[in-house]
């Protein structure tokens, strides 16, 4: 499976249910994600990306450890300059 930057996926959170992520930038075997809050019971098959409500706005990841969350594409968004600020915070410090 191939990480795609704009992608929203469905990921196995460690209690059982299943978050929404959206990848926002994949460079040198990392992936920096936006985190909801949206919280479901069994793996949506599909999700309205207007109800997402942001939980954390930049977490970066290793490529591996975004894989184990178990995530599956559910769309593909363009990434707005917007959701972006906190990846370059991060990665011009």
């Amino acid at each position: 499976m191939v990480i795609k930057p704009g992608g929203i996926y469905s990921c196995k959170s460690g209690d059982g249910d299943f978050s929404i992520v959206k990848v926002l930038v994949v460079e040198d075997g990392g992936v920096h994600a936006r985190l909801h809050t949206n919280r479901y019971k069994e793996r949506p098959a599909a999700i309205d990306p207007k109800e997402l409500k942001v939980a954390i706005g930049h977490v970066p990841l290793s490529e591996a450890g975004f894989r184990n969350w178990e995530p599956v594409l559910l769309l593909e968004q363009p990434v707005t300059e917007d959701e972006l600020v906190g990846y370059k915070l991060w990665r011009d410090r």
